[in-house]
């Protein structure tokens, strides 16, 4: 018979799927397994699933989302209060959880460590003038998040995140 045929009431039955700017093909691979491959544009990636990997893309790269984390960590300090989308204050929730674990007892490495997070030392040294006092007998919880419904524009969830 040679080659792969799928079932007639399968979703590939045709062999090659077309969508916007992506396409879906079976393979055969050399121990006779059937691997679906999708290609967009950057090339060939293996149908997977993203188990174990945590944590939100917000359509930016590595290094843009850790910029992004950053001065949104920079900017809740120094103001204690900002506003921003749902998705950016849910992702940069547990990153200043963390820190304010950090700073909670005020010594030398700490302080090293949230200045690595941080890269602001104006914004480090007023992270640790107030969280030993606010927060030295809490345990988690450092940090508040409110909907205020959708922006104008382009209708985006909006929340404001504050530290309690």
């Amino acid at each position: 018979m040679g080659g792969l045929r799928p079932p007639k009431n399968s979703y590939f039955h045709s062999g090659v799927v077309r969508r916007s700017r992506m396409t879906v093909s079976r393979e055969q691979t050399h121990d006779d397994r059937v691997v679906v491959r999708r290609s967009r544009m950057n090339g060939w990636s293996e149908d997977r699933m993203r188990h174990r990997h945590a944590g939100k893309l917000l359509g930016r790269s590595y290094e843009h989302r850790k910029a992004l984390y950053r001065n949104l960590m920079i900017a809740l300090i120094e103001h204690r209060k900002i506003t921003t989308t749902m998705a950016k204050a849910r992702a940069v929730q547990p990153e200043v959880e963390r820190l304010i674990t950090i700073a909670r007892e005020d010594t030398p490495h700490s302080r090293r460590m949230a200045l690595s997070k941080l890269a602001s030392k104006d914004a480090m040294r007023k992270l640790f003038t107030f969280a030993p006092q606010e927060y030295g007998s809490r345990n988690g919880g450092y940090t508040r998040i409110t909907r205020i419904g959708p922006r104008r524009g382009d209708g985006a969830e909006m929340a404001v995140i504050e530290l309690v």
